[in-house]
This record gives structure tokens, C-alpha cells and sequence, in this order.
């Protein structure tokens, strides 16, 4: 289901140029309290699963694919991000430090960089932790960013809410943007070829072990080795049909053994 088209918001291309304004709204009373309300949801496409990603000024740009998360200590932001914004090597104090994920994958920092963000009216310089790792956002934006605004982030509403001295602020997620970062993020993870490749191999090999079964039933021996002692003998494998030794070697050549005679049949000498 379709909604209203949603307003323009800021787009860093390639070259790092502006295409629309920053979509942040200012509600002007004092002490207003923060609060959600079916407004904020008019416009957006459902189901409202996407993860909120928006767009600010940072430094003297505006960045947009800023993923707004909590399941870290730090604020991130990517080295081809400050490549695009060219921001002063000088300003990058360089230390690696460990970042270990929920999953328990480990990247090593490169830095961290200072760096000013801009909401509303309002300048706050925030301390990036600087990944170089491929990466479809241009910056996620943590815990501590979103605790020292005392900002209350809804995914279900698609928007950040800030508390600010003359209102409360609010920054709307772009629906279409995070759909695009999630789709882009999903094949870059994929395996190369299709993504039911996989499951057809599994399906043939099953295919192929069904049909080894089956014909199975209908081989007499199998041939598994040789003896040591007899490099011409070959060990074989019975079906459950026959009615033989476990294991079984051809005859060699030589004489029969006499048959043995059955004791229980009478001796012809012997006088009644």
C-alpha cells in the first residue's frame, strides 16, 4: 500500500553536492513535551518495518543515509564519507581500537575525527569513531549522540524527535532511502550467483542419494578391496537377500576338500 509522495531531503552524491533542503521542523512553545501522535505517521508506506534513517548537517554538508541505531557505544562514520566531505586528514587523531558487533565479528577502528552537527538551531560537536569498511550509510549515529540530545528515536513513526530550549525538533526518516540501503545491503551480502543456488544444489544431491539407494537393492556385491594376503581376492558386500558370509573371497585354484560325511546316516558294514 502506497502512501502520499514524501517530500524531498537531502542527497550526497558522489561529488558530495546538495540536491534538497534538510527536513527538520521546529514546534516554537517552551517545555513542550515530546509526543507521538498519528500525525507523524501520515504519509508513510506500510508495513513501517524500515530502519530510520535521515539526513543533517554535519560540518559544512549535508549528509544524508545516516542510520540512527542503538546497538553500539560509538558514533561511526566511514572513511569514504570524510573523503567525500574532504575533511582535513589533520583533524583525524588515528587509533585503532577493537569494535566487536552482537554477532561477534571484530573491526578495528582507523581513528576518530570531531566533527559539528547541526539540529535546528542548535551546534553540537560530536566525536566519530571512523570505520573503513564498505558500507552503504554514510554515518550511524549511537547512543551517545542520541542520549546527549536527549532525542527519542520511533521507527514506527519514522521520525526523531529532539528537546531543544525554544521546542521540540523533529527529524523525519525518508522511508524510500532506508528501503534502497536495505535492499543494496542485502546483496551485497549474498553469495555470488542466485540466491536459490544453494537450495537446487541440496536438491540434487538428495535426488542423486535417493536414486544410489535405490539401486541399491538390486546389486549383488559391491567391491570395497582387496586382501593383503590375497591381492587377487576382492572383498565383497552381500545384499540382505543372500544368505552368505559377511565378507567373501573367490576360490583359488587346487583340489576340493572331500566332503565331510554326515554322521548321522548309518554305516552299511554295520551287522543289524
Amino acid at each position: 500500500m502506497r502512501g502520499t509522495p514524501q517530500p524531498p531531503r537531502v542527497a550526497v552524491t558522489a561529488e558530495g553536492s546538495i540536491a534538497a533542503k534538510n527536513n527538520t521542523t521546529n514546534s516554537r512553545s517552551k517545555h513542550l513535551p515530546v509526543i507521538f501522535n498519528n500525525q507523524d505517521t501520515t504519509g508513510l508506506n506500510v508495513p513501517r518495518n524500515d530502519p530510520l534513517v535521515i539526513t543533517l548537517t554535519i560540518a559544512d554538508g549535508e549528509v544524508s543515509r545516516i542510520l540512527v541505531d542503538t546497538g553500539r557505544s560509538v558514533d561511526i562514520i566511514f572513511r569514504e564519507t570524510l573523503r567525500k566531505m574532504e575533511v582535513d586528514e589533520s583533524s583525524i587523531k588515528l587509533e585503532r581500537n577493537p569494535l566487536v558487533s552482537f554477532a561477534g565479528d571484530t573491526t578495528v577502528s582507523e581513528g576518530t575525527v570531531k566533527l559539528p552537527v547541526y539540529v535546528g538551531n542548535m551546534r553540537k560537536t560530536v566525536k566519530f569513531t571512523i570505520i573503513d569498511t564498505p558500507t552503504i550509510y554514510n554515518t550511524i549515529f549511537e547512543t551517545p549522540w542520541i542520549h546527549s540530545k536527549k532525542a527519542i528515536p520511533s521507527t514506527y513513526h519514522q521520525c526523531i524527535k529532539i528537546p531543544l530550549p525554544d521546542g521540540v525538533c523533529t527529524i523525519k526518516g525518508s522511508q524510500s532511502v532506508s528501503r534502497a540501503c536495505f535492499v543494496t545491503e542485502r546483496k551485497t551480502r549474498e553469495p555470488r550467483g542466485r540466491p536459490d543456488d544453494h537450495d537446487k544444489n541440496l536438491k540434487k544431491k538428495l535426488r542423486r542419494r535417493k536414486k544410489a539407494s535405490e539401486k541399491g537393492a538390486e546389486i549383488k556385491h559391491v567391491i570395497i578391496g582387496k586382501r593383503a594376503s590375497d591381492p587377487q581376492g576382492e572383498i565383497k558386500i552381500p545384499t540382505e537377500k543372500e544368505e552368505q558370509n559377511t565378507y567373501q573371497t573367490p576360490r583359488t585354484e587346487g583340489p576340493s576338500p572331500p566332503p565331510k560325511q554326515d554322521s548321522t546316516k548309518e554305516n552299511p558294514n554295520t551287522a543289524n
